[in-house]
């Protein structure tokens, strides 16, 4: 109050709201500024002053401090709810009893009477000290619903769950969902799906509008919004590659990674405002800036839209091999157009998987096993790489990392020639029939690897192959 008045008064200069430091101690020259005691004091009442929002009742403490007194809150629960289910087991075996002395003609004795009494002061005195399997399935489901919200998608019927404050889209292709969806970053509007019930909360901002009309009917942008509560959506999904529009993507060349001496692992980037949609399995046809094109497996989920990865092997016929390994530099923008193909997952089937890699035939194969592990709906998953390289190479110790982790997952790297590749497993899996199975790689290996299927007795339209060009 006293600087506004002199300023009023001009005693004081200001600039754009600032004070000069040498007029501030004309005015007070009894002031120390080494004496920072009211500073601190005041930088201590800015960092623990709270806004003033309808919802605040208080500092929020520490996640560690939130997440002990949710579990003390869950074994609450756990043990309340275990004896209110042996109340009311209690409640109703008393009805029965009495129903059953009803429908006596008769009038119950006092025998009959203190037989009762007896049961029900057993049935209080023997009430579980510990919580019963449905109290702790019950505390479980509570505790999941404040870390993490539900989200069902009509009409299909999927089911996932949204974690701490990640966007529905993100949440979704994390569980595998073939959400609809472009750039990701809240400005194409692609992601647009209708809240039927629960709330919404916006993580980010996004510069697509929303009309009045569709927000009346509860329309949001699923790349913008998390679920707070359990959350019913309508929102449409591809199921099959007919689903998926072609796209042309002018994205970002963002690494070369040599994998073998005649391999390499080309990472492509696409921009945040246009990322692709595919499905497990398909390929996309790659153009460089001189020119050169070749079709490629993508080698990397569908649940990562905008970091694509594909396997390139030597071929000094290719050209656009060539170019890869040249050594030479490689304009960093290259022009993705995809997806194509229908080598994909049955992602509505429970049955255990089985996934045949010949040689380069590993590149989609990959990407199905990235797919189903996410959506992690098989029984089990067996993964055979037939003529994998040597074990230091990436793909083999990403193979191997999947079989020490996954408990419902086997690789068996398998050297040699086809014939006695497949003589294996055949040894290890006699019967085929349960599995839904996928084979990749060169014509000859597919041709000789199917008439072996067909051999066993397999039915070979229940077999999905895909052949490397």
């Amino acid at each position: 109050g006293e600087l506004q008045e002199k300023i009023r008064r001009g005693e004081l200069d200001t600039f754009e709201g600032h004070i000069e430091v040498n007029d501030l101690l004309r005015a007070y020259p009894n002031v120390a500024l080494e004496d920072n005691e009211m500073i601190e004091r005041v930088t201590m009442i800015k960092e623990t002053a709270l806004p003033k929002t309808s919802y605040s009742d208080g500092a929020a403490p520490l996640p560690q401090v939130i997440l002990t007194r949710l579990e003390t809150l869950n074994r609450t629960l756990a043990q309340t709810k275990s004896a209110l289910n042996a109340s009311e087991d209690l409640i109703e075996g008393t009805l029965t009893r009495l129903q059953g002395l009803l429908s006596v003609e008769s009038p119950p004795d006092r025998n009959q009477i203190g037989e009762l009494k007896k049961w029900l002061e057993q049935g209080l005195a023997n009430r579980p000290d510990h919580p019963d399997k449905r109290a702790r399935l019950f505390a479980k489901d509570a505790f999941l619903k404040v870390v993490a919200a539900s989200v069902k998608v009509i009409p299909s019927g999927h089911e996932f769950f949204v974690d701490g404050t990640e966007s529905i889209l993100e949440a979704s292709l994390r569980a595998g969902l073939h959400f609809n969806y472009g750039c990701a970053s809240g400005n194409c509007g692609s992601c647009k799906a209708r809240v039927v019930k629960g709330e919404v909360w916006k993580v980010r901002e996004h510069d697509y509008l929303l009309s009045s009309v569709e927000q009346s009917m509860g329309y949001m942008l699923s790349c913008c919004n998390t679920a707070v509560t359990d959350v019913v959506l309508e929102a449409p999904e591809a199921f099959s590659p007919a689903d998926l529009p072609l796209q042309e993507v002018r994205a970002s060349l963002h690494k070369i990674v040599p994998l073998t001496e005649d391999q390499m692992r080309v990472l492509v980037q696409t921009p945040r405002t246009q990322t692709l949609r595919f499905l497990a399995g398909q390929k996309a046809r790659l153009t460089l800036e001189n020119g050169q094109s070749k079709e490629l497996h993508i080698a990397s989920c569908p649940c990562d839209g905008r970091n694509l990865e594909f396997l390139v092997r030597r071929d000094d016929s290719d050209p656009f091999a060539t170019s890869i390994f040249s050594g030479e530099p490689v304009s960093e923008i290259i022009s993705l157009k995809g997806p194509v193909g229908d080598f994909v997952l049955y992602d509505d089937s429970s049955a255990p998987v089985l996934l045949l890699a010949f040689g380069d035939g590993i590149a989609p194969i990959k990407s199905l096993t990235e797919h189903a592990i996410s959506v992690d709906q098989a029984e089990s998953f067996r993964l055979y790489w037939i003529g994998p390289p040597a074990e230091d190479n990436y793909l083999d110790r990403l193979c191997r990392s999947w079989n020490d982790s996954l408990d419902n997952f086997h690789y068996t790297p398998l050297q040699g020639e086809v014939s006695e590749a497949m003589q294996y497993l055949h040894s290890e899996l006699p019967d085929l029939r349960p599995f839904n199975i996928y084979l990749a790689g060169p014509r000859s290996e597919l041709d000789q690897g199917m008439e072996l299927l067909r051999g066993w007795g397999l039915d070979g339209n229940l077999v999905r192959t895909e052949s490397l060009a």
